[in-house]
């Protein structure tokens, strides 16, 4: 292309972009309002898990291991606490699911009844008890 050529373009380009806008604009519009705009949503089909684990003393538990497993599928997800002793488990499809949380130290907490929601977050703070040391 020469130089005529390339101004040619960018002319028409430039003197077309608020059309192109407006015509996208107007067909989302229309498919918004016909109720066929299901997939500009379709990520919201899913929901997340997300909490804090903590001791007793509601002291947070980095690194611990939480497990969720939906119970219609036995299909589970794995998390880790971060630091602040805050994890998330996203992208689980809605139904009933079973939680584990295990760390080091402490005893294993199962809840076999937590049920998650189309496009929830639901928040599930886990609190671990300690495990009793044996003395002989």
């Amino acid at each position: 292309m020469n130089t005529q050529d390339l101004r040619s373009f960018w002319k028409l380009s430039t003197n077309r972009c608020p059309q192109l806008l407006f015509s996208c604009f107007l067909w989302l519009s229309l498919a918004s309002a016909s109720g066929s705009s299901a997939w500009l949503l379709a990520q919201s089909e899913l929901a997340t898990l997300t909490g804090t684990v903590a001791d007793a003393s509601g002291g947070v538990i980095a690194n611990a291991d939480v497990t969720v497993t939906n119970q219609g599928t036995n299909i589970s997800s794995t998390g880790r606490t971060n630091e602040n002793g805050r994890y998330v488990v996203p992208s689980l499809k809605p139904g009933l699911y079973t939680v584990a949380v295990s760390a080091p130290g402490f005893k294993k907490y199962v809840n076999t009844a937590v049920t998650l929601q189309v496009n929830q977050t639901a928040r599930l703070d886990i609190e671990l008890t300690a495990v009793k040391s044996r003395r002989r």
